[in-house]
């Protein structure tokens, strides 16, 4: 390639026969030759990056994170933007492939490398984070918070600038909505956490002979501050003594690093340095008498917390994300808060100390571990049970929905995925070229037209609060009423008489409006996809209630499956959304809300926030859209919508969208099967 300008530093893993690399641009000639193709053809397939930005104590993420990710794309990406991080990755982990990336020049070489590039996840809110937001806007920018916690570094008017924040639970989201700070611009997804999949593994089992001691760090500011490393001196091997357990120290990484005074703090605990697994692996039938006495055990910050916590007894810890992680496991936690109020807390709406007992001092904390495990009085257990799935939520944990996310993340970016063999066509408020729309009979027709996919309609609330079906929030267009149709009941309705448009004006049918029971009594029996958009009132708000009702009556009918919830408005996906995590979400987009959202690009890029939503587009707007424009959004992820005329509908099929929306559904089809062959 002539013009690409020189590599950034990068890293091939480790493979039987093949190379190990640590390559930079001044490299020998020879080796630059044998490397940079073996990089490229990496890259062309790569569909996730994991971006780690910050200090190197931040070593222990790639531990964390990168077997989720190459579970689902073999050829994931650590990118690093430290010097020092960088080597020491690539050294203690050889066998992934790394890139050192500093500042725009390189990540916009990464960009011009990566054609399947699907996203880029970060795991911590660095700086270095912009430099790949500014030149990557093609690709899905993504935070996966490590942890999950009521740190007030979680929160923060900078989180905006990813498009997704993908959550344990719904804790983070209420601490974000808790926050004051407007955040509709980040979209958020729960995906449980699938570090913890040990912890609710093992959370019945009989925990070892031990207890925890996880501090955090004394993070960047004095209001962030929430450790305990410093005071806790003699207390541990005391409680030790007091319950008769060993204890085990790990401390945070990142100890240190601010604070000097910290760097060495392991020495103050009067512990021997010792190894997780020599701890687990001591015989449990030793008779007490001739067992050593209880100690402290110092292990190395870069020991696994999950798997002690998955054996310990009890916790003592800070505000962080262990205390959420250790929720699952239903056990004592015993939790460090800062006296005063100079240390500042996110507020999730399960507070701390209704779950945890909260110590400002030693002498605090010997009362509590005296009580709740000497003597047996766990008060707070039921608390814990309650609020473990709030915090992390556990079916989607052991759903394996973080995987799901980054398959459905890597079916988008596919080039399998694009153009689709087949075209959905979707049949406007059913078959509206033969009957009245939004009718009975376009309904019937609809259903018995062979080979249709889809059948698209819209639902208004009447007054009574029944669900009723018209296009139009005023009547007068398309019945013979008059007004605004929320202001009157089914009944009133049922006595209007539809009008069939043609070209030679419209007549008044037999059909009156119906309901979306009447409709689905129709379509029940089909196999056709039910496209539903949710209709606002006349002043463009939606209905109270109307979202709970069109979901209850469709689950009623056992058609979840076959559902498809559309509307122009994200508050109504966004209610849907937070009412159902599985049913499927289409956003329509027309020129209005182009306009009043800032433009094409940002419409997109705000409906794609909303967790599953895909976007189906006025074909008046596309018409006049640059076609390389649509090929960076892909037209085999895009819908089009209303297309009528064999000239346009053959275009349509031509162009690979998702789907097509149009009066005239048999049109479609034939056009579609000859298009096929």
């Amino acid at each position: 390639m002539k013009n690409e300008g020189r590599p950034p530093r990068f890293h091939l893993p480790r493979k039987p026969g093949g190379l190990v690399a640590n390559h930079t641009p001044q490299a020998p000639r020879a080796l630059q030759k044998f490397t940079l193709p073996k990089l490229r053809e990496l890259l062309e397939e790569t569909r996730f990056v994991l971006h780690i930005g910050g200090v190197d104590e931040a070593l222990f993420y790639p531990a964390l994170w990168h077997d989720y990710f190459a579970d689902m794309d073999p050829n994931v990406l650590v990118a690093i933007s430290g010097r020092e991080l960088y080597d020491s990755v690539v050294s203690k982990y050889p066998d992934i492939a790394a890139i050192r990336l500093s500042g725009t020049r390189h990540c916009d070489w990464l960009m011009r490398h990566t054609p399947k590039l699907a996203a880029i996840f970060y795991v911590s809110n660095s700086r270095e984070n912009l430099d790949c937001i500014r030149v990557g806007g093609h690709v899905r920018h993504i935070f996966i918070n490590h942890g999950d916690s009521e740190k007030l570094v979680n929160l923060g008017k900078n989180y905006r600038i990813y498009d997704e924040f993908w959550v344990a639970g719904h804790a983070q989201i209420d601490r974000f909505v808790n926050s004051g700070i407007d955040f509709s611009s980040l979209g958020f997804r729960v995906v449980g956490r699938p570090q913890a999949r040990p912890l609710i593994e093992q959370s019945d089992a009989t925990p070892h002979s031990l207890f925890a001691y996880l501090p955090t760090w004394e993070g960047y500011q004095d209001k962030q501050n929430y450790t305990s490393a410093a005071l806790m001196g003699d207390v541990l091997d005391e409680i030790a003594q007091l319950v008769q357990a060993d204890a085990a120290v790990k401390l945070h990484p990142y100890t240190g690093q601010r604070i000097k005074a910290l760097r060495d703090i392991e020495r103050q605990f009067a512990g021997e340095a010792n190894t997780l697994g020599a701890l687990l692996h001591q015989p449990g039938d030793t008779p007490p008498e001739s067992a050593a006495d209880p100690a402290v055990h110092i292990l190395d910050r870069y020991e696994s917390a999950t798997q002690l916590m998955a054996n310990a007894a009890f916790l003592i810890t800070d505000v962080s994300s262990v205390v959420s992680d250790f929720l699952i496991t239903g056990r004592p936690i015993f939790l460090y808060m800062p006296p005063g109020d100079e240390i500042g807390l996110a507020a999730s709406s399960v507070p701390l100390d209704s779950y945890c007992y909260v110590f400002a001092t030693p002498d605090e904390l010997l009362e509590h571990v005296r009580t709740v495990v000497v003597e047996g009085r766990d008060s707070l257990r039921d608390a814990r049970l309650q609020a473990r799935n709030y915090f992390i939520d556990i079916e989607r944990t052991v759903d394996h929905r973080f995987e799901k996310e980054l398959r459905k993340l890597m079916v988008g970016s596919s080039d399998d995925a694009s153009p689709r063999k087949q075209t959905l066509v979707v049949a406007h408020r059913g078959v509206a070229s033969r009957a009245p729309e939004n009718s009975l009979t376009a309904f019937r027709d609809a259903a018995a037209l062979e080979g249709l996919d889809a059948v698209e309609f819209d639902v208004h609330m009447a007054a009574d609060g029944a669900v009723v079906i018209m296009h139009d929030a005023l009547l007068q267009r398309t019945s013979n009423g008059q007004g605004v149709i929320g202001d009157f009941t089914a009944a009133e309705l049922r006595q209007l008489r539809l009008k069939q448009h043609a070209e030679g004006g419209a007549t008044l049918s037999d059909e009156w409006v119906p309901t979306l029971d009447e409709a689905l009594d129709i379509l029940a029996p089909s196999e056709l996809e039910l496209h539903i958009e949710i209709k606002c009132d006349a002043a463009g708000n939606p209905y109270p209630g109307l979202v709970q009702k069109v979901l209850a009556l469709v689950r009623q009918r056992g058609l979840r499956e076959r559902c498809v919830i559309t509307s122009f408005s994200p508050t109504v996906l966004e209610e849907v959304r937070h009412l159902d995590d599985e049913v499927r979400l289409v956003a329509a987009v027309g020129k209005g809300s182009i306009m009043a959202m800032g433009g094409f690009d940002a419409v997109l890029r705000r409906f794609s926030r909303i967790d599953g939503c895909v976007a189906t587009i006025d074909s008046k707007v596309l018409r006049f859209m640059p076609q390389s424009r649509l090929q960076r959004h892909g037209t085999h992820s895009l819908g089009i919508w209303t297309v009528n005329g064999e000239k346009h509908l053959r275009n349509a099929l031509e162009a690979g969208y998702r789907q097509i929306t149009t009066d005239d559904a048999a049109l479609a089809l034939r056009l579609r099967d000859e298009l096929n062959g």
